[in-house]
């Protein structure tokens, strides 16, 4: 294997394991310890490669490359100074064998492809350095987040998980070295396409602007759009609807609700892989929604500036969601019009419990589907978000949405269906994998 091939592999391995770390369930029994095995060799694989380009580079006395390889040690040693998570006992060929949920497999997942990316120590020449340095600064980037991540799921997280310093120190390190010049990975064999591509989402002022760049990169998914990114922009949607509904009062978006819950809960599939930038960004932005909430269940009413800060952000949001839901609506029918979309069936006359299998929907058939016309309905009420829609007790108003929203659908009780008349192996995991209806 190349370096081109195995840094893309880990980027891949590393961008998923940042989208399934937020929200996931208590590690159990053997997990904490595998988890944490694993990310002590992500952190080492790190810390070989900044050391083995750290030895390769020659700078020619310019100030740019002296600065080159300042940036270079100085994420060396804020990699030294991590302490491990692990408190040993259980080697990392123990902790690959181990069995656990979808964090533990992503971890496990990311550790084996760190491995791989070893064996290339020595190996760089001196041109290759810059561009290798961005990708591992790339990586290292995620570390602060990933460990944050782990810290949350485990019951007793060590001080390697919990101390602020040290990954505050990698944190700013890796965004030096980020930009350090040179030629130009290849888009198509880096880290940066699957990480660099995410923006950061550093507060609740970034929101309108997130979300504009998400509806761009739905947009240019185009056919390749997967359920699993229109589901996570919906619940973006919906959480910013809440908000926005608080903040501004109530208005003709709330009649989005029917259909952001069609989109979060229906029986829908494609078998596409879906973009890790998207979800992470989708990721970010839901999590500074949730940290203005609290932001205003904290404040008394009294804090106007709070408030009207908020305020202005969710004004500037709305038409930013209208561009996500127009996005959504024509990566939906561009799905459809190439026969990407798969629905239930129910006509195979088996008994109830295997009686659901996915088919999929002709061209002609697309426009009467759910989920086309639930994004149909979507980007029309979006685009009504300057007319108000009537007068009425906001408060209620902002109960009866929130209740609209966390309906569970008729959809949800069905059984998870399995495409078992496509006969592959890896659409019925990919299917049972990413597209299982979740509730919000």
């Amino acid at each position: 294997m190349t370096y081109d091939s195995d840094i893309a592999s880990l980027a891949r391995a590393t961008a998923a394991l940042v989208i399934s770390g937020d929200g996931a369930p208590h590690l159990r029994g053997a997990e904490p310890p595998a988890a944490m095995a694993c990310r002590d060799a992500l952190v080492t694989a790190l810390r070989g490669g900044l050391e083995a380009l750290t030895t390769t580079w020659r700078h020619d006395g310019s100030a740019a490359q002296r600065q080159v390889s300042r940036d270079l040690k100085e994420l060396s040693n804020a990699l030294n100074d991590l302490a491990a998570a692990s408190p040993g006992g259980l080697s990392l060929g123990q902790a690959l064998t181990v069995r656990g949920g979808p964090l533990t497999g992503a971890w496990q997942r990311t550790a084996v492809e760190a491995v791989a990316l070893e064996v290339h120590r020595g190996r760089f020449q001196p041109s290759q350095v810059p561009a290798a340095a961005r990708d591992l600064a790339e990586l290292a980037a995620t570390l602060p987040l990933l460990d944050g991540d782990l810290a949350t799921a485990l019951p007793s997280p060590p001080q390697a998980l919990t101390d602020v310093a040290a990954p505050a120190r990698v944190a700013l390190a890796a965004e030096a070295l980020r930009h350090v010049p040179g030629e130009e990975a290849s888009p198509t064999t880096s880290a940066q396409p699957a990480l660099r591509a995410i923006p950061m989402v550093r507060s609740s002022r970034g929101l309108p602007r997130a979300t504009r760049h998400l509806a761009e990169l739905i947009e240019r998914r185009g056919s390749e759009l997967t359920v699993a990114e229109v589901r996570a922009a919906a619940r973006l949607l919906a959480d910013g609807l809440v908000l926005s509904h608080r903040l501004l009062g109530p208005t003709a978006v709330e009649g989005a609700a029917p259909a952001l819950r069609e989109l979060m809960h229906g029986q829908t599939a494609t078998l596409t892989r879906p973009s890790a930038a998207a979800l992470d960004l989708v990721f970010q932005s839901r999590r500074q929604l949730a940290n203005a909430q609290e932001a205003l269940n904290i404040n008394p009413p009294a804090s106007q500036s709070l408030t009207s800060e908020l305020r202005a952000i969710a004004a500037e949001w709305l038409p930013s969601a209208a561009a996500l839901t127009q996005a959504l609506e024509t990566g939906v029918r561009a799905v459809g019009r190439t026969g990407g979309l798969l629905v239930p069936r129910q006509d195979t006359g088996k008994g109830p419990d295997q009686a659901y299998l996915w088919r999929r929907v002709p061209p002609a058939e697309v426009l009467a589907q759910p989920v086309v016309r639930a994004t149909t309905a979507l980007t029309r009420a979006f685009a009504s978000y300057g007319r108000a829609s009537g007068d009425g007790d906001a408060a209620t108003a902002l109960r009866n949405l929130r209740v609209a929203l966390t309906q569970t659908s008729t959809g949800d009780a069905t059984p998870t269906p399995t495409p078992a008349h496509l006969g592959s192996a890896y659409a019925r995991r990919q299917t049972e994998a990413i597209y299982r209806p979740q509730r919000s």
